[in-house]
């Protein structure tokens, strides 16, 4: 079975051009459901005081888009290493075998420097 990824959209509350974006990919015998990441997101990811959290892409008013920077594979994403560490050491890695972190934007079009193509890519949600 191929793994499972979930992601976990962390907004803020306030109005902002960024956001931060966590991909979960599961091992491949265990599954990411969104009750275990919404456990995941209000115990480790979110600050309930500054953030929100949403499993699909963010909404947009028109005329911004929603943008993720992530590292390309083979690139190390310390932040995502990191987040699985703690999970681990947490007790709550169970089915988990990798976390990416990505950095989300709102834009009306894609600045020059937004992004070092040379590591990392742009998806538009």
């Amino acid at each position: 079975m191929p793994a499972v990824h979930q992601r976990i959209f962390l907004i803020p509350k306030e109005k902002a051009d960024t956001f931060r974006v966590y991909e979960i990919a599961s091992t491949d015998d265990g599954e990411i459901g969104e009750p275990m990441a919404e456990r995941l997101a209000r115990t480790f990811f979110i600050d309930p005081v500054t953030e929100r959290f949403e499993f699909q892409p963010p909404d947009a008013a028109p005329p911004l888009k929603a943008c993720i920077v992530w590292y390309k594979d083979g690139v190390y994403d310390a932040e995502g290493d990191m987040a699985l560490y703690a999970i681990r050491r947490l007790g709550l890695a169970q089915g988990i075998a990798k976390i990416k972190f990505g950095r989300g934007h709102w834009l009306k079009e894609i600045p020059p420097g937004l992004f070092n193509p040379l590591v990392e890519r742009l998806q538009m949600p």
